[in-house]
């Protein structure tokens, strides 16, 4: 099985350099760092990356206007939102609108590995 390819949206730059950090030491390839929706968007039709690591709350377009567009470009990509508020209504609309899971902040190393590989397999199964 090939190395999974992941994206990742965050404006909160801190917040990228751990989840790369945490990604890249689990095994993953980390091919791209997106800080706004907008870019996202055109990392997801240059790269295609496998799953896309996509902030809630952002400037501009947020998380769940993202992965719309991010869905509707490429249908295929696993789309993990990251909230810092395990707001049950976000969650709900990120859900609906094809998120494949969620990681609340602040982030566990654990659990974050553990839910990408859930979403990678899920998607093996599928």
């Amino acid at each position: 099985m090939s190395i999974a390819s992941i994206l990742i949206v965050d404006d909160q730059m801190p917040m990228r350099s751990i989840l790369r950090a945490l990604l890249t030491q689990a095994g993953y390839k980390v091919v791209a760092e997106a800080s706004h929706g907008q870019k996202a968007i055109e990392l997801n039709k240059q790269l295609k990356p496998d799953v896309i690591c996509l902030d809630i709350t952002m400037p501009g377009i947020d998380g769940i206007e993202t992965l719309k567009k991010l869905k509707d470009d490429h249908p295929d990509v696993l789309v993990i939102m990251i909230t810092g508020h395990s707001n049950r209504t976000d969650i709900e609309a990120a859900i609906e609108a094809g998120a494949s899971g969620y990681i609340v902040k602040p982030i566990h190393a654990g659990k974050t590995i553990q839910t990408v590989e859930r979403v990678l397999a899920n998607r093996l199964e599928g």
